[in-house]
């Protein structure tokens, strides 16, 4: 496959835009992780991928202007970042769902020492008590 192909041009208008938007998104989470936790970063960074993806494609592919995508791209930044952060709001939700029935956590944090599931409900939190080291020695 050749570029001068149409298929070809496609893919390389493609690769070109899906680089551009990539590149900018990395550089946004590397720029704003300094400033924001990380997850709210990732999440600015990815909106602003897929926007810069979809400009630079319109630019290559279509021929649009800068100075006609510019508005659209600081438009379509905040939409796409309250859409993604809606759909982590909801993937939590879901999770927390999945891992003990009525959607919330109980405090259960499996990376805790001496906090294990109860016996009564999956979901529910049973604390038990660490064992102190042994400082007595039998020698």
């Amino acid at each position: 496959m050749s570029v001068a192909s149409p298929l070809g041009r496609e893919a390389a208008a493609f690769l070109l835009a899906v680089s551009a938007g990539s590149l900018g998104g990395l550089f946004t989470g590397q720029l704003l992780a300094r400033w924001l936790d990380l997850r709210s970063a990732g999440t600015i960074a990815l909106a602003v991928g897929t926007t810069l993806t979809g400009a630079a494609h319109a630019r290559l592919v279509h021929h649009q202007s800068v100075r006609s995508l510019l508005p659209r791209v600081l438009v379509a930044v905040p939409l796409a970042y309250g859409v993604m952060y809606s759909v982590h709001l909801l993937a939590d939700r879901a999770r927390r769902l999945a891992m003990c029935g009525d959607g919330g956590d109980h405090g259960y944090n499996a990376a805790v020492p001496g906090k294990v599931p109860g016996p009564d409900r999956p979901g529910q939190v049973t604390v038990r008590p660490t064992k102190p080291p042994d400082t007595e020695s039998n020698s």
